[in-house]
């Protein structure tokens, strides 16, 4: 009898675990695969696509928008002021959220943000969060091999070292 319940508190626990795991849309996981090797292309096609074509949660939403960022910073399109008021809400949303990794990427693009509008200071602030978070990213093993994350906290320390040489304080350490 203990054996049955063993076996049915286990079943539970992996059904439990399986059904917590977060995915996406198919759609936006495409355009993730697709997005490190044609940014360009990535984000010109998000340009078009209309949300309100796909029965995107309010999830996929907010990754959507967070990947399309992505792409336009890939692709080297200029963020403007319009840019930081869409993506603030983006940011917030996943700043609020458990995965370390989301959350590093969207303070990556504000700092880009940032970075584009000449706003130094702002963009030194969310460049030093985007390194905080892959610091918990690292601890936690998760996307561990993921040479962007590796990419965007070497531009973070490169911005930070051109425009306040003398003044960093090194938090990220690849011994994490």
């Amino acid at each position: 009898m203990n054996h049955l319940k063993t076996l049915l508190l286990t079943v539970i626990a992996i059904i439990l675990f399986i059904s917590c795991q977060k995915s996406f849309h198919p759609r936006l996981m495409e355009i993730e695969q697709a997005l490190s090797e044609n940014p360009d292309s990535i984000y010109h096609l998000m340009d078009t696509m209309s949300m309100n074509d796909y029965d995107f949660s309010e999830d996929d939403k907010m990754y959507y928008l967070l990947l399309k960022a992505s792409a336009q910073n890939k692709a080297f399109i200029p963020f403007t002021s319009k840019d930081d008021s869409i993506y603030k809400s983006v940011v917030e949303y996943f700043l609020a959220k458990v995965d370390s990794y989301l959350r590093m990427q969207a303070c990556y693009v504000m700092g880009s943000i940032y970075r584009d509008l000449n706003c130094r200071i702002a963009a030194q602030e969310w460049y030093n969060m985007a390194k905080i978070c892959a610091i918990y990213v690292r601890k936690s093993k998760i996307n561990d091999n993921s040479d962007s994350m590796e990419t965007q906290i070497k531009m973070c320390e490169e911005y930070l070292n051109q425009q306040f040489p003398g003044c960093i304080i090194k938090i990220y350490d690849k011994d994490y």
